[in-house]
């Protein structure tokens, strides 16, 4: 079977080779010009799309109607600027075939670095190759024969074995230290939105929050340290000083505040998708507008504050903070735990001090009994039972990617949490870089009948038609399973592909805006600072040439993940794998369609 296993993926891999190496047909280079009027206005360029032959020589007239306008071409690294009311010509010849976007270089307001357009050069055989691409992992899950399951999931290998590792881990020193530093940027990103520039892409609290926390969030911390971000996230510092007393050591005596349980009813991740959700609906004032990130940002600390005093633990982290939520449902691909070395010297102990604290360390601030934790969803990775446990027997594991998806969650609330955020990176692709600027504008223009109308579609999208498909697709009469079981049970193959969808969405958001960072960092306020000379730095997106076979990588490994797992969880759910692949693959293609 393993030699047959063998052959299969050699065939795969030299099909994906020819997908991706064999010549495309394609026409004789065209020698014509190609002249487009394009009109500039609050966030769109009119027409958006543009479609040239390769060879051509291309005349862009480009007409300002409100505010100066740019536009930059990627791939061609040519520019032009048009002053209000005036028209500027740009002629280049375009020479490489593909599909090319074309953004505004000069700030214009809110959403400016999302106005962007499309120019397609003869054939976007790029776009071809990847879409062959997924349908030969498609095709793969649905004919080829399940691989016998080998028990890899359950290799671990423990890093506390390190003395060094265990040290760092469990001196407080090292974190709070990170925390604090944390702290302080975010308090100065607070400040810089309240009191800097309202030009979004010049403040350092949108440029630091929305491009570099967020890409570090995304590309980094999720996929390879699960909630490793949480393990160093600020917002509940002064909550914790103030419920506990202190911040290196447990007290000998602790404040007396209210000290409630969140209400068992609530001990879910409904809230968390509720507040995700409407945070959502305004993203694009909170992304561009110095002042609402701030306030969001105040608002959170506030909040996890005030829920520190009211309620026991980290109420705030984990039943309402809407990073914690999509965190914690895809800190399960990560390749790293914290778990327990052996379940009976749990069951043994009587104090629990993993849970209840001790001299050494808290009790356990997320509320989750180390000894009986099987994901990674609930756990904070603070580390307080690797300090507080008397026995050693708290462990930080190295694993294979996704081992805590092995076996389906029956949650209904994460079910839909893997929908919401499948979902908002699509709409999010479209809204942000696609070139619509009847979308863009309507989701900025909040109150509006058109945001309302918006609001309904995307609400629709994530809520109904997303699972509603997915839900059709499991309808089986032969299946013994409850519906809401196999709706929960299957929807945990989709968690991978959720993630590269975010993956793959947010390398174009940050390579296309990581320029500004510089600039951010000289003149955070806005106000006309030069402190490390990079102030001036013209901006221009990076590796916008790259970028396309990077996302389709991206996207086709979710796809590949996902397949893997429903082949898995339909054979051991005595269920069919089609509708999950299927459905994978359609949103996959719908994926490719708005970033290539």
């Amino acid at each position: 079977m393993t030699r047959r296993w063998w052959f299969y993926g050699l065939m795969l891999g030299l099909a994906g080779a020819l997908i991706l190496l064999v010549p495309l047909p394609s026409r004789a280079a065209s020698r014509a010009q190609r002249t487009f009027s394009v009109k500039a206005d609050r966030f769109a360029y009119f027409p958006a799309v543009l479609h040239v032959a390769q060879g051509d020589t291309v005349v862009l007239e480009l007409e300002s109607v409100d505010v100066g306008h740019g536009l930059y071409v990627d791939g061609y690294d040519v520019s032009i600027a048009a002053a209000p009311g005036q028209v500027a010509s740009l002629t280049f010849t375009a020479d490489r075939p593909g599909s090319f976007r074309f953004r505004c270089n000069i700030p214009c307001g809110a959403l400016h670095p999302f106005m962007v357009g499309k120019i397609q050069v003869g054939q976007n055989n790029w776009f071809w190759r990847s879409l062959a691409l997924v349908i030969l992992v498609a095709f793969s899950g649905l004919v080829l024969p399940r691989r016998p399951h080998k028990e890899v999931w359950l290799r671990r290998a423990a890093l506390t074995r390190s003395p060094l590792v265990k040290f760092l881990l469990k001196n407080r020193w090292p974190q709070l230290a990170v925390r604090l530093l944390l702290l302080s940027g975010f308090v100065f990103a607070i400040l810089t939105g309240l009191i800097g520039t309202h030009i979004g892409n010049r403040n350092f609290g949108v440029v630091f929050v929305w491009i570099v926390w967020w890409a570090a969030l995304i590309l980094v911390a999720v996929p390879f340290f699960g909630r490793g971000w949480c393990a160093v996230c600020p917002l509940p510092v002064p909550g914790e000083w103030l419920q506990n007393g202190a911040i290196m050591r447990p007290p000998a005596r602790r404040p007396r505040w209210l000290n409630l349980r969140w209400p068992k009813l609530l001990r879910n991740m409904w809230f968390q998708n509720v507040i995700f959700t409407l945070l959502a609906l305004f993203s694009s004032i909170i992304l561009t507008s110095p002042r609402v990130t701030a306030l969001v940002l105040a608002g959170m600390f506030v909040l996890a504050t005030g829920m520190s005093i009211v309620f026991s633990r980290r109420a705030f982290c984990r039943y309402l903070c809407p990073v914690g939520g999509f965190i914690g449902l895809y800190a399960q691909v990560a390749p790293l735990e914290l778990r327990v070395r052996d379940k009976q010297i749990c069951l043994a102990c009587k104090d629990k001090a993993c849970y209840n604290g001790s001299v050494s360390g808290y009790g356990c601030p997320w509320d989750v009994f180390p000894g009986g934790l099987t994901k990674n969803t609930y756990c904070g990775l603070c580390l307080e039972c690797l300090r507080a446990c008397p026995y050693e027997n708290i462990v930080v594991n190295a694993r294979p990617f996704s081992a805590d998806l092995v076996t389906p969650s029956a949650r209904l609330d994460e079910a839909f949490k893997t929908f919401i955020m499948l979902g908002s990176a699509m709409v999010y692709a479209a809204i942000l870089l696609g070139p619509w600027g009847i979308l863009k504008n309507a989701s900025y223009d909040v109150g509006s009948t058109a945001w309302f109308l918006y609001a309904v579609v995307f609400l629709a999208i994530i809520f109904g038609i997303l699972p509603g498909i997915f839900t059709v697709g499991i309808l089986s009469p032969r299946s013994a399973l409850p519906l809401k079981q196999r709706f929960a049970s299957l929807s945990v193959a989709l968690i991978p592909l959720g993630l590269m969808f975010w993956v793959a969405f947010s390398l174009s958001f940050v390579v296309s805006n990581a320029s500004y960072v510089l600039l951010a960092l000289s003149d955070p306020f806005g106000w006309g600072w030069n402190l490390f000379g990079t102030a001036t730095i013209a901006w221009r997106p990076y590796l916008t040439t790259w970028l396309p076979g990077i996302q389709t990588f991206v996207l086709v490994g979710g796809l590949l993940w996902t397949t893997c797992l429903a082949r898995k969880f339909a054979s051991e759910l005595n269920l069919s794998p089609l509708a999950v692949i299927v459905f994978a693959t359609m949103t996959t293609i719908g994926m490719l369609g708005l970033l290539l």
